[in-house]
């Protein structure tokens, strides 16, 4: 599955082997393209490292990861059966 956001030209790959999938950075050659397989994103670290390089492909400010967010994250992470 691929995510994209057009208007920052970034697009999402979530796979469940890397080295198996097309490469998309050949098709889109204009587009950040960020490669993540689905074991990564069903941890809290993981999803914050997609995160991380998301924001910065998108050129926002990185987010301020302090105890607070991350309590509430891995509780909704917990709500949601993640982890």
């Amino acid at each position: 599955m691929t995510l994209y956001w057009h208007d920052k030209k970034v697009a999402l790959n979530i796979v469940d082997d890397v080295s198996a999938t097309p490469h998309l950075q050949e098709i889109l050659p204009d587009y950040t393209v960020i490669e993540a397989t689905c074991a990564q994103l069903s941890t809290q670290d993981g999803v914050n490292e997609v995160g991380a390089e998301l924001r910065e492909a998108m050129g926002m400010e990185p987010l301020e990861l302090d105890d607070r967010f991350l309590r509430k994250q891995r509780n909704l992470m917990d709500r949601l059966g993640m982890v």
